[in-house]
């Protein structure tokens, strides 16, 4: 039971670093294509050259993000307007609106975020004198998560770990079950026996050489002693 575990425990933990391994390299080959699609000059809603704009149509419980080049410290002067004329304000951005990459290692940080709760068309405003891109979000990240290498990553990491875990569970199982094993004085196998305090081990090569603990009481047992000789050199050699 002991060794059945512990074999179990090895394959499994050989299973999880070969899929973990393939989640790594996929995750690697895969940034590439990540770069692409979060890249707001080739993929993007709207590119807004200064006192631009642009009429674009935001969906319900989508995430619309305005970007611009990192190095401008004024605020950017964008307005979202509905048909009626309504301005439409967004929020400021939190810790999870992270800025965004380019592929040629541009970096673009969130100014605006949208978040729209009916289909609706606007018209989009750059007010301000840098260019701002939208980016539509949702969508950006649905074609991640479609990917080939993004995928075999996730199907790596969520068989991978669990594995992972099992494996762990099954060799501390095992080695707990051998520890009790010992302490109890348990035969390995047909020729090597532990005693139960571990401290002495014995190797039998037949088991009719094995001594038998018991004293048959029905066989006689007689101890003989004999007597010392007596000395008697010294006697003699005193009466010369």
């Amino acid at each position: 039971m002991v060794n059945r575990l512990l074999k179990s425990a090895k394959w499994f933990t050989l299973f999880s670093f070969l899929l973990l391994l393939v989640s790594v390299v996929s995750y690697v080959n895969a940034n590439e294509d990540i770069e692409e699609i979060y890249d707001p000059i080739g993929n993007n809603m709207a590119e807004l050259p200064p006192e631009g704009s642009q009429t674009v149509e935001l969906k319900e419980n989508g995430i619309y993000i305005a970007l611009r080049v990192r190095g401008f410290d004024i605020e950017p002067e964008l307005k979202l307007i509905n048909s009626t004329g309504k301005e439409y304000l967004g929020r400021s951005p939190v810790w999870l609106d992270f800025p965004r990459v380019g592929v040629d290692d541009t970096i673009y940080d969130v100014v605006r975020v949208f978040e729209p709760t009916q289909n609706e068309e606007y018209i989009f405003y750059n007010e301000g004198n840098n260019t701002l891109w939208l980016i539509d979000e949702v969508s950006n990240q649905r074609d991640v998560s479609q990917t080939t290498s993004i995928f075999i990553f996730s199907i790596g990491c969520c068989l991978g770990i669990p594995i992972g875990v099992i494996a762990f569970i099954l060799a501390i199982m095992g080695w707990r079950k051998g520890l009790k094993g010992i302490d109890k004085g348990v035969k390995m196998d047909s020729s090597l026996m532990i005693d139960p305090k571990g401290t002495e081990i014995k190797i039998i090569k037949s088991p009719s050489e094995v001594p038998d603990p018991f004293i048959n009481k029905s066989s006689n047992v007689i101890k003989q002693i004999e007597k010392p000789e007596k000395d008697t050199k010294w006697e003699d050699w005193d009466n010369q």
